[in-house]
């Protein structure tokens, strides 16, 4: 009986060092193209490069997620997709993001506002669900330039 508890206890120990070991991945915004538009709300597609900075395959098994522009909450989705990605590597997971009109009208009233030539701040922010593991959070920061955007075909 003793031995029963001693190998679940070491078993454990080695489990718990297996999650402390673990590096959070990067998740960052590669693209964003809109899907379709209804007076109430807009669907988008997002494009999230995810980077594992780990010698091991992390297996994804879905993830939540919010984008934020400006500091303002913007659209934000759920994804069942499962998904390996690299050791030491990346890949694109292609998700769609959902988002109010009123949400969109801010955006847009932000981006008249504003010098064209500014840089506008996105926040993307979730978890992922890895098979067999806790769930890993994410939150990442970057800049989009918006007249970058009218250039685009």
């Amino acid at each position: 009986m003793l031995l029963v508890l001693v190998v679940g206890l070491v078993s454990l120990a080695g489990c718990a060092g297996l999650f402390q070991h673990m590096e959070a991945p990067q998740v960052s915004l590669a693209d964003v193209r809109l899907r379709e538009a209804t007076l109430f709300e807009q669907r988008f597609v997002l494009f999230l490069r995810v980077q594992n900075p780990n010698t091991f395959v992390i297996p994804v098994q879905g993830l939540q997620y919010t984008l934020d522009l400006a500091g303002e909450p913007f659209a934000q989705g759920l994804a069942n997709q499962p998904v390996d990605i690299p050791a030491m590597g990346s890949t694109i997971i292609e998700v769609e993001a959902v988002s109010t009109t009123v949400a969109l009208v801010r955006q847009l009233q932000r981006l008249g506002a504003g010098n064209p030539a500014d840089k506008l701040i996105y926040r993307v922010r979730g978890v992922l669900r890895v098979a067999g593991r806790p769930r890993l959070p994410f939150d990442y920061q970057g800049e989009i330039n918006p007249a970058g955007l009218l250039d685009r075909q």
